[in-house]
């Protein structure tokens, strides 16, 4: 390896040195090598890659210094900071204690908290791990850096296919806009769902848009990762094999039939074994998404009870929940979602957010029609999936979107190649964003 290609990783592993060196928690040599390898086998998979490139290699390192550094400060959080240790960390936030004492539990050890329904695949795949390497909460935390490392590659491979004869420029610049949202890499450093989630819709992609048997090995990954972390999302699974049909031989068909006969059998038997609920309710625990401050719970206080609302007017009141979830997290109150993690500010900085949102509207008001019918299906995919959690939750949980940004990182990417210099563009870039800009004050004076 030429020593250019050397300088990147040195540095890489010199902040992540530092950062174990300057936030103690995490057991630094075992933690350090066990990033090592996940670097490695990146490194490995992007070298032999025909879409490799210089770019995408930077974005790619950077993007994984990033996550890990971020990981290093929230164990710091969650045990030096907290007076507590990596096999029982000070988790405030309920869905990260659950997941962690239902692990626990699953292995007979002391603290254990087995979880209900749903909730019990995640911990299933902690306890998995932990008999391997122990009990810490490091471990959960390097493993959802690498569910997100996967997610990249698959997004890069993605774009790849979508454009065959442009595999070097475009797939890289889809992995950057989807790494500059600063909310979907901060839920990467937490012990919450979104990380394996959105490997699991990322593999699904990659299946429904191969064109040889090997279709098979993603599918079947995503089926199992999705059956265990939120299965009912297998239903939108079921969706992605509808819409994104290349065409209607026979062939196709017969081999879409077969997707959509093992992703019912998977739901089945994963509502079975959790007793999960239908994914067009929300459960008897729906009271848990209304609490809040600010303008969130402006927001409930306005609705009434949404959950008891008719299918119409949820519908109706679908573009509302849409922007919510769109500008949530605000940009202020860096320190509000704390109680996840240390990270949780990084998450706040939603202006990167708004620009991949406001390309991807772009994209369909310009480019839809023009674009490859690959490109087109895909896109309509992740934009319907992303839509289910403003129905479900009006909006109010948007980390529950996130693993469907992957989904519309190639239209991003494919905007930004080919128009980032065009003045309609830019026009409408600079509109979108003024009128955001206004909408947020909006909010931050007269709700929140």
């Amino acid at each position: 390896m030429k020593l250019k290609f050397l300088i990147g990783p040195i540095a890489a592993a010199t902040l992540i040195i530092a950062a174990l060196i300057a936030f103690p928690g995490a057991e630094p040599v075992s933690t350090f090598l066990s990033l090592a390898v996940i670097w490695a086998i990146i490194e490995t998979v992007i070298s032999r890659q025909s879409f490799n490139s210089a770019t995408l290699r930077i974005a790619f390192l950077a993007s994984f210094t990033l996550l890990s550094t971020g990981i290093i400060v929230n164990v710091w959080g969650f045990t030096t900071l907290s007076g507590a240790t990596t096999a029982m960390p000070l988790l405030e936030n309920v869905d990260q204690h659950r997941y962690f004492h239902d692990a626990l539990a699953t292995l007979g050890l002391e603290g254990g908290i087995p979880s209900s329904g749903h909730h019990r695949g995640y911990g299933l795949i902690i306890a998995a791990l932990w008999s391997m390497t122990g009990v810490t909460i490091v471990s959960p935390l390097v493993l959802n850096l690498a569910f997100t490392m996967l997610t990249l590659l698959c997004v890069a491979t993605l774009t790849a296919r979508i454009y065959p004869h442009d595999n070097r420029h475009i797939p890289a610049l889809a992995v950057i806009s989807l790494a500059a949202v600063c909310y979907f890499m901060c839920e990467s450093t937490l012990l919450l769902k979104e990380a394996p989630t959105a490997a699991a819709v990322s593999l699904f992609a990659l299946s429904f848009t191969s064109v040889n048997t090997g279709k098979w090995i993603p599918f079947a990954a995503a089926t199992l990762l999705l059956s265990l972390v939120r299965c009912q999302w297998l239903v939108m699974a079921v969706a992605g094999v509808l819409i994104t049909i290349p065409d209607l031989n026979k062939k196709t068909l017969l081999n879409r039939a077969a997707m959509i006969a093992i992703l019912c059998v998977a739901l089945a038997v994963a509502n079975i074994s959790f007793q999960s609920v239908s994914p067009l309710t929300v459960g008897a625990d729906s009271t848990s998404y209304t609490s809040g401050t600010g303008a969130r719970e402006a927001l409930w206080a306005a609705l009434g009870d949404y959950f008891s609302f008719p299918i119409w007017k949820k519908l109706l009141f679908l573009p509302l929940a849409a922007a919510i979830q769109f500008l949530t997290p605000f940009p202020w109150n860096f320190s509000r979602d704390m109680v996840y993690g240390l990270t949780q500010f990084y998450a706040h900085i939603s202006y990167p957010s708004y620009m991949f949102g406001s390309t991807v509207i772009f994209w369909l008001l310009t480019y839809a029609r023009r674009s490859p019918a690959m490109l087109s299906r895909i896109t309509l995919w992740g934009v319907a999936m992303w839509l289910v959690p403003c129905y479900l939750f009006a909006g109010t949980v948007s980390r529950y979107a996130l693993p469907m940004l992957p989904m519309l990182a190639p239209a991003v990417a494919c905007t930004l190649s080919t128009s980032i210099t065009k003045r309609s563009f830019m026009v409408w870039s600079l509109t979108f964003l003024a009128l955001i800009a206004a909408a947020l004050l909006f909010i931050n004076h007269y709700i929140s």
